[in-house]
């Protein structure tokens, strides 16, 4: 009889987590060659692949990752949006030490939560090189809403400058990437807009002109990529993670094929919405549900906010629809605020 109350005292002071099912992954970071615009490039890849693997659990899991440094420099992972004991965070200098190189860092916590997150490198600009992956995490109870397929898109913005150097061209206020992208301004620019007035306010504020994103990218991408296909059959629901893991780019969302609906925000379900285009920020998750039209393959298109360029997902099979263009934002009149 004594045995039997031991093992419920045991049940009753040990945490629901003791009893649950461990999920592990191993995760290697090293350096990769990459050509994402016709020039090879030394980025960061998460077992070879940028992004990363994405990780999979049910909520209730025990996560169990290890983490191994192959590069000459040190490293660190964050798990961005996940509930975790503060030890397990990785940022480096503030939960952890850094990892160094040749060493393996095993992170392991409790999966408290459901939705969609991400994970990324907190150590310098190694983020901007490549080091990110997707964090999928179903309900223990199931799915909310249902769909037929269920898939990952990560947006990023790559430039194949060495992120170092870019940074410090941005600290010397340099105007070199707004000539790059075509973005300065000056009076014959505010005048062929109609914008001498707020030319002339923002002078007198003593305000710099704006130009969205303060970087010219070289590429925008969707799971790596400039463009990617998801084959899906006419009539089937899809649900699309997407994971805004770019530096310095917002991306406005929209799908040729009908309204978008939103179901999750940062991993948090929602009261389903319906939208014809919306702006990610940069670091937010949304679910998404599409309906593949009856035939052709429909642009899903991530724009950058400043118009500059835009990664495609195209859904479906036959002939390309394609999502509409975007017109550039009127830069010289939201200078002051105006649209």
């Amino acid at each position: 009889m004594k045995k039997y109350y031991f093992i419920i005292l045991i049940f009753f002071l040990c945490p629901s987590w003791a009893f649950a099912e461990e999920v592990e992954y191993q995760i290697e970071i090293d350096y990769k060659t990459v050509n994402v615009t016709g020039k090879n490039i030394q980025a960061m890849a998460l077992n070879g692949s940028i992004p990363g693997p994405t990780l999979k659990f049910q909520e209730g899991d025990i996560a169990k990752i290890s983490f191994h440094n192959a590069m000459d420099v040190a490293t660190s992972v964050h798990w961005h949006g996940i509930l975790l004991p503060y030890r397990q965070d990785g940022v480096p200098y503030v939960t952890n030490p850094p990892i160094a190189p040749g060493k393996t860092k095993i992170f392991k916590f409790p999966i408290k939560q459901a939705g969609t997150y991400w994970f990324h490198s907190h150590t310098g600009l190694q983020e901007q090189r490549g080091v990110y992956g997707a964090i999928v995490i179903t309900p223990r109870e199931g799915e909310r809403v249902s769909s037929d397929k269920d898939e990952v898109i990560i947006l990023s913005d790559w430039i194949n400058e060495n992120p170092d150097d870019v940074l410090r061209t941005l600290k010397s206020g340099s105007d070199y990437y707004s000539l790059k992208k075509g973005s300065t301004q000056s009076l014959l620019g505010a005048a062929k807009e109609g914008a001498l007035t707020n030319l002339a306010q923002r002078s007198w504020m003593r305000m710099p002109p704006m130009d969205i994103s303060d970087v010219a990218y070289d590429a925008f991408l969707a799971n790596g990529k400039t463009e990617t296909t998801l084959p899906a059959a006419p009539g089937e629901k899809i649900r699309l993670r997407f994971i805004n893991a770019a530096t310095a780019t917002y991306f406005h969302l929209q799908f040729a094929g009908g309204p978008i609906q939103i179901i999750s925000a940062d991993g948090v379900d929602v009261q389903p919405v319906n939208t014809d285009r919306f702006l990610m920020a940069i670091a937010e998750t949304y679910d998404l549900i599409v309906t593949v039209p009856p035939d052709g393959s429909y642009e899903f298109r991530a724009t950058a906010q400043d118009g500059t360029g835009y990664s495609s997902i195209y859904i479906g099979s036959g002939k390309r629809v394609y999502a509409r263009d975007m017109t550039k934002p009127p830069l010289y009149k939201m200078a002051m605020g105006h649209e």
